[in-house]
Parts: C-alpha cells; sequence; structure tokens
C-alpha cells in the first residue's frame, strides 16, 4: 500500500512497519500517555507494538533509534515518549538502543499546529547525525506518530546521508 504522495515523492526508506491508525482507543492511549504522562497507556502501547512486529525482526541486524526531542520539549514532557515505546521492542527482539546518533538541533514548533507545506520548511534543519556511528549501520527509525511523515523523512535522510545502509521506519 502507498499513500498518493509516496507515488510521486518516494521515502527514504526501504521498509515501514505500522502498528496501527492514529485514531479511537489507539488515539487516546497516545494522547494520554504523550501528553498526560500516563506511563500505563505508553506500556500497553508499546507492548502492542511490540507484539505486532514479524517475527523475522529476530534475525536482524538493526539499531534502534528514537525519534529525538528538543531539549527544550524534553525539559517540557520530562520524557522522551518515543523512547518509551521503544523499550518492549528493545526487550523482544533484543535490539541495541542509540540515542546519541541522531540529535534534534532545532526546536521546531510542534508538527501538529502546521499544515502540509509549513511542515516540511519546519523540520528542515533539525537534525544532527553522528556519522561515525551510523556509516554502515541497518537503522530502525522509530516515531510514535506520522501524519505527513515530514519529521520522519527529515530524519531518514540525514541518516542515510551519513552513511546509514538502511532505514526501516517503525510507528
Amino acid at each position: 500500500f502507498f499513500c498518493p504522495d509516496c507515488l510521486f515523492d518516494p521515502p527514504p526508506w526501504q521498509e515501514i512497519h505500522l502498528f496501527g491508525a492514529y485514531k479511537n482507543l489507539l488515539r487516546d492511549l497516545l494522547i494520554d500517555f504523550k501528553f498526560r504522562g500516563n506511563p500505563a497507556s505508553g506500556h500497553l502501547v508499546g507492548a502492542l507494538l511490540a507484539r505486532s512486529m514479524p517475527d523475522s525482526f529476530h534475525n536482524a541486524p538493526h539499531i534502534l533509534v528514537p525519534m529525538p526531542l528538543s531539549r527544550e520539549r524534553l525539559q517540557e514532557r520530562g520524557f522522551n515518549q518515543v523512547l518509551e515505546l521503544a523499550r518492549p521492542v528493545i526487550r523482544r527482539f533484543s535490539f541495541p538502543l542509540a540515542t546519541d546518533i541522531l540529535t534534534r538541533v532545532k526546536n521546531t514548533a510542534p508538527q501538529s499546529s502546521l499544515k502540509g507545506g509549513e511542515r516540511r520548511a519546519n523540520i528542515t534543519g533539525a537534525f544532527s547525525v553522528a556519522p561515525d556511528k551510523v556509516a554502515g549501520k541497518h537503522i530502525i527509525l522509530m516515531d510514535d506518530v506520522m501524519t505527513t511523515g515530514c519529521t520522519l523523512r527529515e530524519a531518514a535522510k540525514v541518516l542515510l546521508a551519513a552513511g546509514a545502509a538502511s532505514i526501516c521506519v517503525l510507528i
């Protein structure tokens, strides 16, 4: 399945694993976790995500990279929700966790507050990569939500430009 935008502008990743549509109960759980800080909601979503992933990931030589927050957003929220959602995935598949490969260097406006075209401009230049830690690596780039894909596209582009061998997106 490809969205119309992806047919005309293919994403930079080689594979994507989507847990579910951002609506109904999943949306409620993510909002409860991300904005109200309810760890039980986050643990449940992370556990369900890990269980939904194919067993073939057990043999994959990937490094899991959670989408980083800016320093300001991390202080405001008190935790990186993607890192917390990643913990059950790491436990199930024993992926190395790399929180020092991709860094948010620009404090951007929340993507949810912007329209499609504004999102790409907002996120451009927002990430920095440690090339010595990414060269030749197979990366699982994980985020909590994907709407237009602009944030994931930008992060994947800088990872690939720094020498990553492949990108698999996990949402």
